[in-house]
């Protein structure tokens, strides 16, 4: 009975243990899950904060944000890594919440395997966690004669071959890739003033927030270049444009600027109209070099001072296919070849070359068609004295519709009532 009864007794405090570990481990799958669910809500919630940014310092700033109000962050850095040089650049830095100047810190080399805290990162695309920052540096043996770290609010390049130099003040630094797939484009790190300020939960955080911030990034930046680089194409653009342009005047020196007032006028009428900038752009190269074609009219005639015959009328109105035909050849982020083609065509079916009639006829053709006269009509002539303004605009008014589309002729009679002049005139 005795036996039996300690049997029992044993059979019972195996049964509890069991229970025990039982709850424990579903306490920590619990556990485990609800830090996995506050991840990804974290998570998420950067990724939609994210996703209504577009510029770098408004993004680096949201991400500041979310990454302090989760963790101790007394420095934040993000830095770039350059593969064709093989340097990492600071991209962002803040500490104790001011932002430094990331000229301050010098590029890093990539170090060879084994070397270097950022170096590793990118090597292995695996986060890197020192509880003690200043052994961070002998562990890691950087080979580089420089290393980055934030100090007292400003950046310090220190002394690092083999640990040497003085220690941080930031005890503790949690390094994560920033990767797009399986490409590490950066690093994101956070220091601590506390010694082992970060725990597992920590970088598995950072390292999904830094997911995120990759993608984010990586589009503002290329983005941004290339702004850059459309700003530098339509300046080579317009240079272009314009030399063109001053081709045509040289061997014409009766509509000298003729092609640029053009293109101012028609550019105000777009301007009043309200239009797209892309169609205030297509405007003004098309019309500085609208009477390109012009190179091809023999000099004589263009500068003729009497009546044209018939003859000479239909070389000087081939103008407009010779001009499509040197403007096709060239990649214009516009339709500047129809355009130009077009622009003495009118609503009616009466102009040339080819007849067209009303919405046939491209918006930005009909614009510069009203500048043109406009313009042509206001300014001296080998054959005949300038018109005027009035008469110019007595013009296009009295042919509105029918001619001159209407909003265009409109806003031109609306424009020269406010006071509108060519800036190369005088009144």
């Amino acid at each position: 009975v005795e036996v039996h009864t300690t049997d029992l007794k044993y059979q019972g405090r195996r049964a509890w243990i069991s229970i025990v570990r039982d709850i424990t481990e579903r306490k920590e799958a619990e556990e485990r899950i609800r830090r996995l669910l506050d991840q990804q809500i974290a998570i998420n919630e950067l990724s939609s904060a994210l996703g209504e940014e577009r510029a770098l310092e408004s993004i680096y700033h949201t991400l500041y944000e979310h990454v302090s109000g989760m963790m101790d962050v007394q420095a934040f850095i993000v830095s770039f890594y350059e593969g064709e040089t093989k340097l990492i650049r600071a991209g962002y830095v803040l500490h104790g919440g001011q932002e430094l100047d990331t000229g301050s810190f010098p590029p890093i080399p990539l170090e060879e395997e084994g070397h270097g805290t950022q170096s590793q990162v990118i090597r292995t695309g695996k986060p890197l966690y020192f509880p003690n920052y200043d052994m961070a540096r002998i562990e890691t043996k950087p080979r580089s004669t420089y290393d980055v770290t934030v100090s007292d609010g400003a950046a310090r390049t220190e002394q690092a071959t083999r640990g040497e130099g003085r220690s941080s003040p930031n005890k503790s630094v949690l390094y994560v890739p920033m990767k797009i797939e399986s490409e590490v484009i950066g690093v994101m790190q956070v220091q601590s003033q506390r010694m082992d300020a970060y725990s597992k939960d920590d970088k598995e955080l950072l390292a999904g927030l830094a997911s995120v911030a990759a993608i984010a990034i990586q589009n503002s930046r290329l983005n941004a270049k290339a702004l850059a680089d459309a700003t530098k194409l339509r300046a080579a653009f317009k240079g272009t444009i314009e030399a063109l342009a001053h081709a045509t005047e040289t061997r014409d020196p009766y509509t000298a600027g003729h092609q640029m007032r053009v293109a101012e006028l028609a550019s105000a009428i777009t301007e009043e109209l309200r239009l797209p900038t892309e169609t205030l752009e297509s405007i003004q190269v098309s019309g500085m070099v609208h009477d390109i074609g012009k190179l091809a009219v023999p000099a004589e005639i263009l500068s003729k001072p009497s009546r044209l015959s018939e003859t000479e009328y239909h070389l000087i109105q081939a103008h407009v296919e010779t001009a499509y035909d040197i403007l096709r050849t060239i990649d214009f982020p516009w339709p500047v070849a129809e355009i130009v083609l077009q622009h003495h065509e009118r609503l009616d079916g009466s102009g040339y070359p080819n007849g067209l009639k009303s919405d046939e006829i491209l918006l930005e053709a009909r614009i510069i068609g009203v500048a043109d006269v406009v313009e042509a009509m206001s300014s001296h002539r080998p054959y005949r004295p300038a018109l005027g303004i009035d008469a110019a605009l007595e013009e296009i008014k009295s042919k509105k519709n029918i001619c001159y589309d209407s909003d265009a002729v409109d806003a031109c009679i609306r424009l020269f009532g406010a006071g509108f002049s060519f800036s190369d005139r005088d009144g």
